[in-house]
């Protein structure tokens, strides 16, 4: 982390009425952890996945390092979590006792059938995210070869 960007969260935690972090196995959490503290103010995570067992056991030294070290502490005074699946919500309280979880999946509506498509149109298909085999993208790519 920056020295800028830390300087910058320590201006605008005092402001805010809510901290939200995205994420977690950084150095924000720690330190958004310390100014929400001294300055009162509830702090949000929102994993996305990076807590479940898969992906906590990829890069398996450093992250047990980071845990026992930093995360683990800086997790138990988190005020809620934010949880898109069942899953997640289950590692969230195996890892933190007592945590406050919310479960609210991604905002995407999936339509029970697809419309027809013209056969004749290439499929587009473009994918944002970070490759992990968590994630399990050659899933996804070999349901898209399924449906052409």
């Amino acid at each position: 982390m920056s020295p800028g960007l830390a300087r910058e969260l320590g201006r605008q935690v005092p402001t805010a009425d809510v901290v939200h972090l995205t994420g977690t196995y950084n150095w924000f959490l720690p330190l958004a952890g310390r100014l929400c503290r001294r300055h009162e103010k509830p702090l949000v995570v929102s994993p996305r996945g990076s807590l479940v067992a898969e992906a906590r056991g990829s890069k398996g030294l450093k992250k047990r390092l980071f845990d026992r070290l930093v995360q683990v502490r800086a997790l138990s005074r988190v005020s809620a979590f934010h949880a898109t699946s069942e899953e997640e919500a289950r590692a969230l309280r195996e890892l933190v006792r007592g945590a406050r979880v919310a479960v609210i999946p991604n905002g995407v509506e999936v339509p029970e059938a697809l419309p027809a498509r013209d056969p004749a149109a290439a499929p587009f298909v473009f994918y944002l995210g970070r490759l992990h085999p968590y994630k399990r993208v050659e899933r996804i790519i070999g349901a898209f070869a399924g449906a052409v």
